[in-house]
């Protein structure tokens, strides 16, 4: 009896976790430069293994990026690296630059507060979405 009470236990654990894979763990943010260039916005998320396989490394393809329904760009301007056991998103934008007074305490404010962060990458009929972490 109390073999099985712990089986139960260890199997509903295991169905309440959330995966950590295709999810965004931290965002960072830097300003390159005052004037009308791009910024630079860093994204740090553990790949599955599908994801590992399916998403091209030698293609130029279309990255959105979704804070909330009022915020959000397009962009080719970005790039993907392995860095130890997780990978790395650069991704370059004048999106943020373009609004007046915009600062890099505004930017993590929108990110921390957004309740829908969604970043895409499109591969012709193909999408592999990442979602911010819980």
């Amino acid at each position: 009896m109390k073999s099985i009470f712990i089986y139960c236990f260890l199997a509903f654990l295991a169905f309440s976790c959330k995966s950590t894979y295709n999810c965004i763990n931290k965002v960072t943010f830097e300003r390159e430069k005052d004037g009308p260039s791009p910024d630079l916005i860093t994204l740090e998320t553990f790949l599955s293994e599908e994801y590992v396989k399916k998403i091209p490394t030698n293609k130029f393809l279309n990255l959105n990026f979704y804070i909330d329904k009022n915020n959000s760009f397009s962009t080719h301007d970005w790039l993907i690296k392995k860095e130890d056991s997780n990978y790395v998103f650069y991704i370059r934008t004048t999106f943020f630059n373009r609004k007046k007074g915009f600062k890099e305490i505004d930017f993590y404010d929108l990110i921390d507060s957004s309740k829908s962060l969604k970043v895409e990458i499109v591969d012709r009929n193909d999408k592999f979405i990442f979602m911010k972490c819980d």
